[in-house]
């Protein structure tokens, strides 16, 4: 299949969307009620420690890849990425 530079273009604007409407999503429904609820300050410090923990998760998560055929070795992958995301999911 070929994609001139207008698909190219107009797949990369969807794509961009989505990315930001789930963001905004993200923040009306879960950041702006926590910050009521902590303050904006402790927001700001579960925030950082949030995306720290996600910088770790995700590549962790992805590279399950490397480790097709070995049973022991994705155990102990999806053991790590569990451990994390419970991490990220403690955080508002």
């Amino acid at each position: 299949m070929h994609v001139d530079l207008a698909q190219g273009l107009l797949i990369a604007a969807v794509a961009a969307n989505g990315l930001l409407s789930g963001a905004s999503g993200d923040q009306s429904v879960k950041q702006l009620p926590a910050r009521r609820r902590i303050g904006a300050v402790a927001l700001i410090v579960a925030t950082v420690g949030h995306r720290a923990v996600t910088a770790v998760a995700a590549p962790t998560n992805i590279s399950q890849r490397r480790q097709v055929g070995s049973e022991a070795a994705l155990t102990r992958l999806f053991d790590r990425f569990e451990r994390l995301q419970t991490v990220v999911e403690v955080v508002p």
